[in-house]
């Protein structure tokens, strides 16, 4: 799976991890999103695939950014 620059309240499309924008915000909001092993906190948090390698969503829904 590949991630470009991309903002994790858009419902992560690429990894299909929200349906909707609301569902996204409220995973982050609810503290069950980590990026790299850190729990995102900040609803504008933008992944960048060269940056970040992990997104994790709960305990099931994990994607590794595809390398460079």
């Amino acid at each position: 799976m590949k991630f470009g620059s991309e903002r994790l309240n858009s419902g992560t499309r690429n990894g299909d991890f929200a349906k909707s924008k609301g569902e996204a915000r409220r995973l982050i909001w609810q503290k069950a999103v980590k990026v790299d092993g850190q729990v995102v906190s900040d609803v504008d948090f933008e992944f960048r695939g060269g940056v970040h390698r992990l997104v994790e969503v709960g305990k099931t829904r994990i994607a590794q950014a595809a390398g460079e």
